[in-house]
C-alpha cells in the first residue's frame, strides 16, 4: 500500500513538473509576441498587418515546441539526480527489472523511498527494543540501589561518606546513633569538625589512611568521640568511592565500637594470667608452707620453755611474725587452688549482714559510719556461701583501709536487683584511686599500702570469685572523692 502511494504521488509530481516547465517555456514566449505586435501596431497603426502577425506567432509556437523536450530533459535530469542520492541512502538493489521497467526512474525513486520507510521502521523498532533494554536496566540498578540502601540503613557499623573535600554527603542511623548527632547535623559539615584533633589518634592521622594502599583502603583502630565528648575506641575501615568509569569522587568510612569488645578481651587476658600466676603461686605456697610450719611449732616450744624476759618478747615476735606469713600463705593456696564450689541457694542480704557484723567492731573502733540498705525484694542466688564471703570481705577490707585518715568517714553498702540479676555496691569515702591504678586494682600482689601491710591478693581473689559465679565486678573511682566497687551475680532461676 505505501509502495503504490509512492509511485501515485510520483507520477503527479512528473506530470506537474512537467506541466510547469512547459508553461514556463510557452508564457515568456507569447508575452513576448504580444508585445512585439503591440509596439508593431504603435509604429503602423494599419489595421489587419495578418502576415506579419501570423509570422511572429508561428515563430512563438516553434520555439515552446522545440523547447519543451529541452525542458523535459532537464526536469528528467533533476529527478535521475534525486534518484541517485536517495538510493545512496536506501541502498537499493539495482537488479529490481520488474519495477524498473514498468515505472522507471518514478519506480526507482519509489523503491528507494521504501527502503528509507523500512530502514526507519526497524531503527525504530531496535530503539524501542535498547529503550526497553535501558529502563530494564534502570529498574534493575533501582532495585539494587533500594537493596543496598537497606543494608547500609540496618547496619550495626557507622558508615559515613564523604567527598573528595572530605565534606560528609551520608551518614547511616548506625553512626548517628554512635555518635549522638543528627543527620542534618553532620551533612554538609567537613569531617574534621567532628573527627579531628582527637587526644590519643596520630597527628597525621588522614594522611595515613590516603597512603594506606594504592586503592585508598585503610583499617585500623582508632579512637572517636561522641557528640557528648566522650572519647571511645573504633575500628576503622576506610576506602575510596569510585563512579562507573573508575574515577574516585569520594571516600566511605565503616567504623565499629570496640569498647565492649577491649574491656573483654582484657577481661580474657585478665583471667589467664591469673590462671597462670595462680599456678605459680600454689607451688610456691606449698614449698613455704613446709619450712613456715617448722618456724612456728619450735617457736612455739621455745616460748613455753622460756621465762618471761627480753628472749620471750623476740620469740615472740618471731612466733606472731610466722603466723602472720602462715595466713598470707593461706590466702597464696586458696588463690592458687582448683577449688570446687558448693553451690546453694543463697540469700545475698544475708550474707552481707553476717559479714557486716564480724566487721563491725573494727569499723566502730575507726569511727567510720556503716550504712546498710537491703530491699526485701532481692531475690535469692546460686552460690558457694564460703567463697562469696570472701568477696565480701574483701571489699570491707578494702574500703576501711581506704577510709582511714580521712575527715569523712563513711561506708556504706547496698544490694538491689535487675532484669535477671542482683547487685552488690560497697561504697566508701576513702581516698579514691587515680586513674593509673584503677586499671591494676584486681591484679595479683597490686597494693598502694605500706610494705606489711598487705599482700594484695584480696581484690583480685575476689575478682576470680565471681567470675566463677558467673558475674562481673567493677570499680569508680575518682581520687580524693572514694571508691564505689559494684559486683553483679546472676539471680537464681526458678523452675
Amino acid at each position: 500500500m505505501i509502495q503504490g502511494t509512492f509511485y501515485e504521488i510520483l507520477r503527479r509530481l512528473r506530470r506537474y513538473a512537467l506541466v510547469a516547465f512547459a508553461l514556463m517555456t510557452v508564457i515568456p514566449v507569447l508575452v513576448f509576441c504580444f508585445l512585439f505586435v503591440h509596439l508593431y501596431s504603435l509604429a503602423d497603426p494599419a489595421p489587419y498587418h495578418a502576415p506579419g502577425l501570423f509570422v511572429i506567432a508561428f515563430l512563438g509556437l516553434l520555439i515552446a515546441v522545440l523547447g519543451l523536450p529541452w525542458m523535459r530533459k532537464k526536469a528528467g535530469s533533476a529527478l535521475v539526480d534525486l534518484r541517485r542520492r536517495i538510493e545512496e541512502v536506501a541502498r537499493i538493489d539495482p537488479a529490481e527489472d520488474e519495477i524498473l521497467s514498468r515505472y522507471g526512474e518514478v519506480g526507482r525513486i519509489a523503491m528507494a523511498l521504501n527502503r528509507v520507510v523500512a530502514e526507519l521502521r526497524e531503527d525504530r523498532r531496535k530503539l524501542k527494543e535498547l529503550n526497553e533494554e535501558l529502563e530494564g536496566r534502570v529498574r534493575e540498578r533501582t532495585a539494587e540501589a533500594g537493596r543496598l540502601s537497606i543494608v547500609v540503613e540496618s547496619l550495626g557499623e557507622s558508615v559515613i561518606m564523604t567527598d573528595l573535600e572530605n565534606t560528609i554527603t551520608y551518614v547511616n542511623p548506625a553512626g548517628c546513633r554512635m555518635l549522638g548527632y543528627a543527620s542534618e547535623e553532620m551533612t554538609g559539615r567537613e569531617s574534621t569538625d567532628f573527627f579531628g584533633g582527637i587526644p590519643g589518634n596520630p597527628p597525621d592521622l588522614y594522611g595515613m589512611m590516603k597512603s594506606g594502599s594504592p586503592g585508598g583502603a585503610w583499617d585500623g583502630e582508632v579512637l572517636n568521640r561522641r557528640k557528648s565528648g566522650e572519647i571511645f575506641p573504633v575500628y576503622l575501615r576506610t576506602f575510596y568511592l569510585c563512579d562507573e568509569e573508575g574515577r574516585r569522587v569520594g571516600h566511605a568510612g565503616v567504623a565499629r565500637d570496640i569498647t565492649k569488645a577491649k574491656a573483654l578481651r582484657e577481661q580474657i587476658l585478665k583471667s589467664e594470667k591469673l590462671a597462670a600466676l595462680g599456678k605459680l603461686v600454689s607451688g610456691i605456697a606449698h614449698e613455704l608452707n613446709n619450712p613456715l610450719t617448722g618456724v612456728l611449732g619450735y617457736s612455739q616450744i621455745i616460748l613455753e620453755t622460756l621465762e618471761d624476759g627480753t628472749l620471750k618478747d623476740d620469740i615472740r615476735k618471731v612466733y606472731n611474725e610466722a603466723r602472720r606469713c602462715e595466713r598470707i600463705v593461706r590466702k597464696l593456696r586458696a588463690f592458687g587452688r582448683g577449688y570446687r564450689m558448693r553451690v546453694s541457694a543463697l540469700d545475698i542480704n544475708d550474707l552481707v549482714r553476717e559479714v557486716a557484723r564480724l566487721k563491725l567492731h573494727r569499723i566502730r573502733d575507726r569511727g567510720i559510719e556503716l550504712e546498710i540498705d537491703l530491699p526485701e525484694d532481692v531475690p535469692p542466688i546460686d552460690g558457694d556461701s564460703v567463697r562469696l564471703q570472701q568477696v565480701l570481705d574483701a571489699l570491707f577490707d578494702n574500703a576501711i583501709q581506704a577510709i582511714e585518715g580521712r575527715d569523712e568517714k563513711r561506708l556504706r553498702v547496698a544490694t538491689s536487683k535487675g532484669d535477671d540479676f542482683i547487685r552488690i555496691k560497697v561504697i566508701d569515702t576513702g581516698c579514691g584511686i587515680t586513674e593509673d591504678n584503677i586499671s591494676m586494682v584486681f591484679d595479683p600482689f597490686f597494693s598502694t599500702r605500706e610494705v606489711g601491710e598487705g599482700a594484695g591478693l584480696g581484690l583480685s581473689l575476689a575478682y576470680g570469685v565471681v567470675r566463677e559465679h558467673g558475674g562481673d565486678i567493677s570499680v569508680e573511682s575518682r581520687p580524693g572523692e572514694g571508691s564505689t566497687f559494684t559486683v553483679s551475680l546472676p539471680a537464681r532461676v526458678l523452675a
